[in-house]
């Protein structure tokens, strides 16, 4: 644990928590103090954000790798989790006229950017409306992604939460070769009759490397998805 707290030398006033009324001007790592507490919340949220530079990157993280930062544990970690869910959540929430997902593109111009620097597969899934407009981002899985290790009740869970009528499936293969391999098949395959049980259709399923480098399981078997 750090030595020292910055927080104890400042006055009341000048504290994350007592600037809040002033939010839109407080620094990322003020925020991330808020989110963190505790006599060495801004101690933490320095070392995150010198450690990792951008909200992107720090949103890219699991919690498992949140708690390998000296002084965040599991309670805190999951904190931040949310704080930055909330936030991009906000986000889609705030859009007057969002963009409906029509081809797999849209996709990967939402998730691209969240993805390309990954070391490992992560699987994210996006949730949507009646008029296939996104209405939920979220990482479920991080690590070796297989049909073994996926659950259809997690990948549906928030569309059910949320009265989604439709989802996506998303995932990155560090190898940067996105031809889906027999197992990315069988998954997508098994979630799509899952979806149709739970009258929330799997509409894609898009493996991205890069901006450039993505393949779409739908486009190139379109029976999985029939």
């Amino acid at each position: 644990m750090y030595s020292t707290s910055t927080l104890n030398k400042m006055a009341v006033r000048e504290q994350p928590q007592h600037r809040l009324s002033a939010v839109n001007s407080m620094t990322t790592e003020e925020l991330l103090a808020v989110l963190i507490g505790g006599a060495h919340q801004l101690e933490i949220a320095r070392e995150i954000v010198n450690q990792f530079g951008t909200l992107q990157n720090i949103m890219r993280l699991d919690k498992h790798e949140l708690i390998e930062i000296k002084g965040v544990g599991a309670q805190c970690a999951g904190r931040i989790q949310a704080g930055l869910a909330l936030g991009m959540r906000a986000g889609f929430e705030n859009n007057d006229n969002p963009s409906p997902i029509v081809t797999p593109v849209e996709i990967v111009d939402l998730l691209a950017p969240r993805m390309i620097n990954l070391t490992r597969e992560t699987l994210w899934v996006v949730s949507a409306n009646t008029r296939n407009v996104p209405i939920n981002v979220e990482m479920l899985y991080s690590g070796t992604i297989n049909s073994c290790a996926v659950r259809a009740a997690e990948v549906f869970q928030t569309a059910i939460k949320m009265s989604a009528r439709a989802i996506f499936l998303a995932h990155n293969h560090p190898s940067n070769d996105p031809s889906p391999s027999p197992d990315d098949i069988s998954m997508t395959r098994e979630l799509v009759k899952a979806g149709k049980l739970l009258d929330i259709e799997l509409l894609d399923h898009v493996i991205i490397c890069s901006p450039s480098r993505w393949c779409s399981i739908k486009s190139t078997d379109n029976h999985i998805f029939m």
